[in-house]
């Protein structure tokens, strides 16, 4: 058997094979949530290359969905299931991801609305987001955030997360457990409502 420090790959420079690296978790980044992931499987491919990229990847994975804000559009809600999107997310990946922004309506519709989602660790009872909707801050109470049809459904949905976290509270088993399962469950929520 060849030992791995044969290949030609690894007698390249470690400044060149570190910059190789970036380029491969930088380039499968997208701003598209539906196509967001950063793969893993240079990391699994042998143990030098493990050992050599698994410090960048993790810097890279939670860089990504901390700093991205990710947008989605009115054609992406019509594309995609999103209750299938958001369940097949890592945990890892819903911890750290801050910023989603939806825009349920097309662009060219001269009354735009715009959902922006801000992770937000004082607001357990929100599913651990801040919500506004077109700038407004969704509040507590009948005349938050305007009255228009979708921040009505949006409080909703929200007053539902804050009943899912007092089960919590009471120790509901059925109930999935902890800060992740109800950003989890919001951000679903709030999507799905926005797939009008």
């Amino acid at each position: 058997m060849v030992p791995q420090t044969f290949s030609p790959f690894f007698r390249l420079p470690p400044e060149l094979r570190t910059h190789i690296y970036e380029l491969v978790f930088a380039s499968r980044r997208s701003s598209q949530f539906a196509k967001a992931t950063i793969y893993q499987s240079l990391t699994l491919t042998c143990k030098i290359l493990h050992s050599e990229t698994i410090g960048l990847y993790r810097n890279s994975f939670g860089s990504y969905w901390t700093n991205t804000v990710f947008l989605v559009t009115q054609n992406e809600l019509e594309a995609y299931d999103f209750r299938y999107v958001v369940r097949a997310m890592w945990d890892r990946e819903i911890r750290h991801l801050q910023t989603v922004a939806i825009r349920p309506v097309p662009r060219w519709i001269a009354t735009k609305k715009l959902v922006h989602l801000t992770a937000y660790e004082g607001a357990s009872m929100t599913g651990g987001w801040q919500i506004e909707i077109n700038g407004v801050k969704l509040r507590e109470g009948p005349h938050s955030a305007g009255t228009s049809l979708l921040a009505r459904r949006v409080r909703e949905v929200i007053a539902n997360v804050r009943l899912t976290a007092y089960a919590l509270r009471s120790g509901a088993p059925e109930q999935r457990t902890g800060i992740v399962g109800l950003k989890r469950d919001a951000l679903e929520a709030v999507l799905r409502v926005c797939d009008l």
